[in-house]
């Protein structure tokens, strides 16, 4: 009865083991994406606020690089190379008038860089995981 206790104990362990690594890796990943949504909202908002001022943010990119500067989460949000506008991304001849910003999580990157995911990564699939997160403003006027 021991050696079927050993032996079933042997075979369950390592199965339990792996469970517990995957459930700690996708809330990992749920935290990591509502960070990006967070920050994504974030950009779009001060986008749009901003266009209410300056109608150039559209094409100006040093000036929408100053917004993304200012948002900053740590470990998670820490250079400006992970939030973009995509192609379309500014709707201002449209009614309603919007912004849409893309926020995307990227280990290593920013000052201080950001943590490595999967964390530890066995198998060496970290750069095969893109968690990526938008969202759209209307812009008031």
């Amino acid at each position: 009865m021991l050696a079927e206790a050993v032996s079933s104990l042997a075979l369950l362990l390592p199965v339990m083991l792996i469970i517990v690594f995957v459930a700690i890796q996708g809330s990992n990943a749920y935290v990591i994406a509502r960070h990006m949504n967070q920050g994504a909202m974030i950009a779009a908002r001060s986008l749009a606020e901003e266009y209410l001022v300056n109608n150039d943010i559209v094409t100006d990119s040093a000036a929408q690089d100053a917004i993304f500067s200012e948002i900053r989460l740590k470990d998670m949000i820490s250079d400006n190379s992970q939030f973009t506008i995509p192609n379309g991304g500014w709707q201002t001849a449209t009614d309603p008038k919007t912004v849409t910003v893309i926020c995307t999580y990227l280990p290593g990157v920013g000052n201080p860089a950001n943590p490595p995911f999967p964390n530890p990564d066995i198998l060496g699939l970290g750069g095969n995981f893109k968690i990526s997160m938008s969202a759209t403003y209307r812009i008031l006027e």
